[in-house]
């Protein structure tokens, strides 16, 4: 009798181990990764308890997956995944902002995603409220290499509120 009750303490606790390993994976790819809200506070997406209570399905998809994109760095055109007009663009540097002017290939961009290499690329801002060339943007994903706060990214970036300005720090990737 006494094996037997050994015996199902350590399936259980085997099944319990497994379940806690496996049952939090969108999660886990969610951390470090912060919205500014309109009210200018940062919202942790890895507080919530799944993509589909979030409203951020849209966002993960364009942030993550392969769709046409244009990438830029040194004040050029690096490279292009895929034909037709991108959905994203991608600036791998702040000296490569001045290409958004008299662009006509913008009018399908939903997300602009940015690496900030060091603090000084906070100062080079950017502001995109009231663009007209980007009709459909919805999102700017904002990478930076180094320890970014509130009061940086409020600085750098200006866009219209009906645009969704996430962040996260990725320092040394």
């Amino acid at each position: 009798m006494k094996k037997n009750a050994t015996l199902s303490l350590y399936i259980f606790l085997l099944i319990f181990s497994a379940s806690l390993l496996f049952s939090n994976p969108l999660i886990a790819q969610e951390e470090g990764i912060y919205e500014i809200t309109n009210n200018n506070t940062f919202k942790n997406v890895a507080k919530s308890k799944s993509i589909s209570n979030t409203g951020r399905e849209n966002f993960y998809e364009l942030a993550f997956k392969m769709h046409p994109t244009h990438y830029f760095k040194n004040s050029s055109l690096k490279s292009v995944y895929d034909s037709g007009d991108p959905v994203k663009l991608t600036f791998e540097d702040t000296k490569s902002f001045n290409l958004l002017k008299n662009n006509a290939k913008l009018n399908e961009v939903e997300l602009i995603s940015i690496m900030l290499n060091n603090r000084n690329d906070v100062n080079d801002s950017i502001d995109l409220s009231g663009s007209m060339d980007l009709k459909k943007l919805k999102y700017v994903f904002i990478r930076c290499r180094f320890k970014c706060s509130e009061n940086d990214l409020t600085k750098f970036i200006k866009a219209d509120n009906n645009v969704r300005i996430f962040y996260s720090n990725n320092i040394g990737g």
